[in-house]
């Protein structure tokens, strides 16, 4: 949205690391950002979000991805929104990857009742 009329360079970097059983993703852009306010009530939005309380994801972008994070991997799972020094936003996920002790629990898991 709006990089097509940018005069600098944009950029998008994606990191990935393995701590403890925990995946982080990390994106981050230089883009225009969001002001403070904004990214607190979106990050206080994406706390709120737990699988017991959703019966149906009808939200596109960061809400439903989150949703099927925790949905996915419980709700251990999280996503934190940070401005960039200079303009941009850090999204960071935040995945457990010791929630299934086997494929068999994640495969019934994800079945949704199909």
């Amino acid at each position: 949205h709006g990089e097509l009329c940018r005069k600098t360079f944009s950029y998008l970097k994606i990191h990935a690391s393995l701590q403890e059983s925990v995946l982080t993703i990390t994106v981050e852009d230089n883009g225009t950002g969001l002001s403070t306010d904004r990214l607190e009530e979106i990050n206080e939005t994406l706390r709120q979000i737990n699988v017991e309380q959703i019966s149906t994801p009808n939200h596109i972008g960061l809400k439903n991805t989150l949703y099927r994070l925790k949905l996915l991997y419980g709700n251990d799972a999280s996503m934190e929104l940070k401005p960039v020094s200079g303009g941009g936003i850090l999204v960071s996920l935040q995945i457990p990857l010791n929630h299934f002790s086997n494929k068999e629990e994640r495969h019934e898991s994800t079945d949704c009742g199909r």
